[in-house]
């Protein structure tokens, strides 16, 4: 069987981009912070999804990294689901959206998070990188908070405060079912 040439380059990418992921979760969790700034082009962002609370290029990635992991204590990222998706029209481009959870310390305390990852990556070089990833919280608690978590308003516990998550009720379609179910109970 021969495969059609893009579809091997695109099967190629995803996988690419898979591991990419995979070294990412694990350069973090190890410290190692050059393996780490490799993963991202030069002129990459790292932060919210809000495009405010994150760093640009390398330098900027470099002391975010730098800050919050120097804060952590030993933490274990992993991602579950991931939807890539290759640039249709260029093939050195693609998206993804990325399910993960985190767990971490930090002063002695236990946390556990839910992340989305909204990324953006280009191959440089024969080589996937990170251009854009931006994060959101469906949740960031000390771990002896974590069942009640879904159940807080502010279940978010981000630059030294408690914060409302990014996920899901800020969201359009979240806010349209639940007005969809309150009329239909109403």
């Amino acid at each position: 069987m021969v495969l059609d040439e893009d579809l091997y380059i695109r099967l190629t990418a995803r996988n690419d981009i898979e591991n990419l992921i995979a070294r990412y979760c694990i350069a973090c969790d190890d410290r190692r912070i050059e393996e780490l700034l490799a993963m991202f082009t030069e002129d990459a962002y790292f932060g919210h999804v809000d495009g405010v609370h994150g760093k640009s290029g390398r330098d900027g990635v470099r002391e975010h990294y730098e800050t919050s992991l120097g804060n952590m204590g030993p933490s274990y990222h992993w991602s579950h689901d991931r939807l890539i998706e290759v640039d249709p029209e260029d093939a050195n481009k693609a998206t993804g959206t990325i399910l993960a959870h985190c767990e971490t310390s930090n002063a002695g305390v236990a946390y556990v998070a839910a992340i989305r990852y909204n990324d953006r990556y280009r191959r440089v070089d024969g080589v996937w990188k990170f251009a854009w990833r931006g994060y959101q919280f469906l949740y960031f608690v000390p771990a002896e908070q974590y069942g009640q978590a879904l159940g807080m308003e502010k279940r978010v516990w981000r630059y030294g405060a408690w914060q409302l998550p990014d996920l899901p009720e800020p969201l359009d379609s979240w806010k349209e079912f639940r007005a969809k179910i309150e009329k239909a109970a109403a």
